[in-house]
């Protein structure tokens, strides 16, 4: 997959923060076992997604390995006004590794 040059020196950088590797392994400490996101958690995440009554974008890379694509079909039951964009041979960073799509998709979408 393309990346924005330097994006992974800027993932490190920022995970080399004491308060962000904190944050991290506090996030995988309380919310993630050997079998990913624990099940209380994605029913907790499953019980409140229904309050969201406003348009809600989720944009997904194709080839994520973190946040597998059928997450984003799951996504679209949990949140029926949801409109998703998948982007084509694009991992688990939208954002770094096709910024100029992410932006195009999301200004189409509050403009």
């Amino acid at each position: 997959t393309p990346m924005v040059a330097g994006a992974f020196d800027l993932i490190h950088q920022y995970f080399k923060s004491k308060g962000a590797k904190n944050a991290l392994l506090s996030t995988f400490y309380h919310h993630v076992d050997m079998g990913g996101i624990r099940k209380n958690i994605l029913a907790l995440v499953q019980e409140k997604i229904f309050v969201l009554t406003m348009p809600v974008i989720l944009i997904w890379g194709d080839k994520d390995k973190l946040l597998l694509t059928r997450g984003a079909d799951k996504a679209k039951q949990l949140i029926p006004q949801a409109t998703i964009y998948k982007i084509t041979d694009c991992g688990h960073f939208p954002q770094l590794e096709y910024p100029a799509k992410v932006n195009q998709l999301i200004l189409a979408c509050i403009l």
